[in-house]
């Protein structure tokens, strides 16, 4: 998998990076923190009325790879 991250000083960088860690942990076929961690953030959020949209969009890409990893759902070819 080949991840192009884009910006400036340590924002760009560290949370690129970080991101794209996450999603290649998922693709690895391997259960990763992604209910626990980003999940909960947009629960929450959601809980008190709080927009959450980073989170949104990043816990609605991962989480179909995350059920497959899980074995939640096969993966279609």
């Amino acid at each position: 998998m080949r991840i192009a991250v884009f910006g400036t000083g340590a924002v760009g960088g560290y949370f690129g990076g970080r991101l794209a860690q996450a999603g290649e942990d998922v693709v690895s076929g391997l259960p990763s923190e992604l209910e626990e961690q980003t999940g909960a953030v947009v629960r929450l959020g959601r809980t008190v009325g709080v927009d959450t949209p980073v989170n949104d969009f990043i816990y609605s890409s991962l989480i179909p790879m995350e059920r497959c990893a899980r074995r939640q759902v096969q993966a279609s070819t």
